[in-house]
């Protein structure tokens, strides 16, 4: 986990206190977790499905 002087140095702002970076290092580790939760659930294979018809057109019917 990041340190507060770190976020601190990362925000390059000096009005927040350290309860409000805190908060903010807190918050950005919530929604990290909830990316990288939602890539896990997106990269597992998903069911095969057969792809569409593939139909010519006019110019590919060769007979």
């Amino acid at each position: 986990m990041l340190s507060v002087e770190h976020v601190k140095k990362l925000l390059n702002d000096d009005t927040f206190s350290n309860k409000e970076i805190e908060e903010i290092r807190d918050g950005f580790r919530d929604l990290a977790e909830i990316i990288f939760e939602k890539w896990q659930k997106e990269k597992k294979p998903k069911e095969k499905v057969c792809p569409q018809k593939y139909t010519l057109s006019k110019k590919e019917n060769i007979v």
